[in-house]
């Protein structure tokens, strides 16, 4: 059999035919002489023309047994990609034309209604007049048809979900069915984890986030120096989507982190580091000690001044944990301000905090993390124009009373001017008088005259 095998290999290689078949009909005889030698040596046979008809068909019979034997399926090519990406699955008939040809690609181990992925018969496809493609495969699976000439039978699944990870087999349509490649294809989902904390009276809440991941994933709070830290484990799944939430409590001063491990997929993917103060330290500004996700300085600008009123706002970036922001006078009094807008960007947060003020100060906006044992602040100076114009024109009608008092006062005084009063014949106790000038004497009348 192994002569069979290489003088065929040899001769049709070479496209000789007549000489291939010489090659088996001798290879047939040969072998069926040794095959009938041992039977009649097993059983005592007597060799006949009978015998010697059947050798070609017992030759066919080993021969064939022999190829079936002998054919085993491609090496799975293992491929991952993230979802919603697109993906290439590899097939090939070698050097060769196979537009009038056809090749059909199934998914292993589904029901029937779902391993239909996708089939080409002479330049038809499913959808287009072919029927009987899986419905999760509708509109999102393609071939390239100007690369037929050159025995390209890949594919490429569009958008990629989880579901559609598993074995894919494209398959010659021949008779018998060839298998030319097999495909492992594992879509993944691999969320980033976020990882917040909150100051309690044990010491300091840590707690990790992992939404949507698939495959299923190992996650863990590390420290600074990659050791793991004791947490407890939720999960709940969405199908092949899972999610995972790690809580742990530290009390010790250090650099903290949640990693998500999926060899599958993405390997290790990690979240930013938090750093964590003992719950006794004081509050100070950090940013100095190159602490992870302490907020810088905010920047405060004026928006709106007018000469009785100003507006004030407040932003703080890329903060974590979340800061408490708030604006304070120069007395440290916490001022009323607007609703404050927070955008959270994966575990940073940016805040915009914006306050009125009505009189002359200097005003401060004040980040504070006490998970972290973080303040810092910005300050801006205020001057309010206080000026009235009603009040100068209040002012100016008193000093005028008070100039024409004291004139009337002097005149009185040098006897210019006279008070004449008048009693009221309709009352006895009603009496008005009447400045009036005093008439300058007659020098032709004495001053005794009566």
């Amino acid at each position: 059999m192994i002569l069979y095998r290489k003088c065929c290999c040899c001769c049709c290689s070479r496209m000789l035919q007549a000489k291939c078949c010489r090659c088996v009909i001798e290879t047939e005889k040969r072998a069926a002489v040794i095959f009938l030698t041992f039977v009649n040596a097993m059983f005592n046979l007597q060799t006949t023309s009978t015998t010697m008809e059947l050798l070609p068909l017992v030759c066919l019979y080993i021969l064939a047994w022999s190829a079936r034997t002998d054919q085993t399926d491609p090496p799975v090519t293992e491929i991952a990609v993230m979802e919603d990406d697109d993906v290439l699955l590899p097939c090939s008939f070698g050097a060769m034309d196979i537009t009038n040809m056809a090749f059909d690609w199934k998914k292993e181990n589904v029901t029937y209604n779902k391993r239909e992925v996708f089939l080409y018969e002479s330049g038809n496809i499913y959808g287009s007049p072919l029927t009987g493609q899986a419905e999760q495969f509708k509109g999102r699976v393609f071939h390239f048809p100007d690369q037929l000439t050159s025995g390209n039978a890949s594919i490429q699944i569009k958008t990629t979900k989880v579901d559609d990870s598993g074995t894919y087999t494209c398959i010659k349509a021949s008779t018998p069915p060839t298998t030319l490649s097999r495909v492992q294809l594992t879509v993944g989902a691999c969320p980033k984890p976020i990882l917040e904390s909150r100051k309690t009276d044990d010491g300091v809440l840590l707690q990790c986030d992992v939404l949507g991941a698939s495959p299923q994933p190992e996650v863990e709070i590390q420290g600074s120096d990659g050791s793991r830290v004791d947490a407890k484990e939720h999960q709940n799944s969405n199908g092949d989507h899972h999610n995972i939430i790690l809580i742990a409590t530290v009390t010790m001063e250090g650099n903290y982190r949640c990693v998500v491990k999926q060899p599958e997929i993405c390997h290790e993917i990690s979240s930013n580091y938090i750093w964590v103060n003992p719950p006794d330290g004081d509050l100070k500004d950090r940013t100095g000690e190159n602490t992870p996700g302490a907020a810088k300085k905010p920047y405060v600008t004026t928006l709106d001044e007018t000469k009785d009123r100003a507006l004030l706002e407040c932003e703080v970036h890329g903060a974590s944990p979340k800061p408490n922001v708030t604006w304070q006078d120069s007395a440290g009094n916490i001022l009323p301000a607007e609703e404050p807008q927070i955008t959270k960007r994966e575990n940073r947060y940016d805040i915009i905090l914006q306050t009125t003020v009505t009189k002359t100060d200097r005003y401060r906006c004040v980040a504070t993390q006490e998970e972290i044992k973080h303040q810092t602040y910005s300050e801006t100076h205020i001057q309010m124009d206080v000026s009235d114009p009603t009040g100068w024109i209040v002012g100016a009608f008193f000093c005028v009373l008070f100039v024409v008092a004291v004139v009337l006062l002097v005149l009185v005084c040098t006897g210019l001017i006279k008070p004449k009063c008048y009693k009221d014949s309709q009352s006895t106790t009603s009496l008005s008088c009447d400045l009036v000038r005093h008439p300058d004497p007659d020098p032709k009348e004495p001053l005794n005259a009566k």
